[in-house]
């Protein structure tokens, strides 16, 4: 071939529609590479996340399970010195009703006396 024909050739709109749908099937091909390694890159972190999700679930449920399990115990010990504290309470509650009768008898034993002073200290 000799440069006339070859420029020519190259000159054609032909050729240049060729090489163009080339190009872009070629950049159509690479970009559909690119595509199908992001997503399974985008598949595979989302997995990841997944299974952290998942891990750091479980740590905060057990977790939680340890501390109900101590708000339990310490609500059990409450309630039990509580109860100590209501029998103290009745216990103190039947010492102050005796002290109070105590009381009454011995005012009562008081004024008896004073009566019987009081009479004594009066000629008849």
């Amino acid at each position: 071939m000799d440069v006339t024909t070859i420029e020519r050739i190259a000159g054609s709109q032909f050729i240049w529609t060729i090489c163009s749908m080339l190009l872009g099937v070629t950049a159509l091909m690479y970009l559909k590479s690119e595509n199908k390694e992001r997503e399974k890159k985008l598949e595979e972190t989302q997995k990841e996340q997944k299974r952290e999700s998942e891990r750091r679930y479980l740590e905060l449920k057990e977790e939680s399970r340890k501390r109900e399990e101590k708000l339990m115990a310490n609500l059990k010990s409450l309630t039990e010195s509580q109860e100590k504290s209501v029998k103290a309470i009745e216990g103190l509650s039947q010492s102050y009703t005796g002290l109070k009768s105590d009381y009454s008898h011995l005012a009562k034993r008081v004024e008896l006396i004073e009566e019987k002073n009081v009479l004594e200290e009066i000629p008849c």
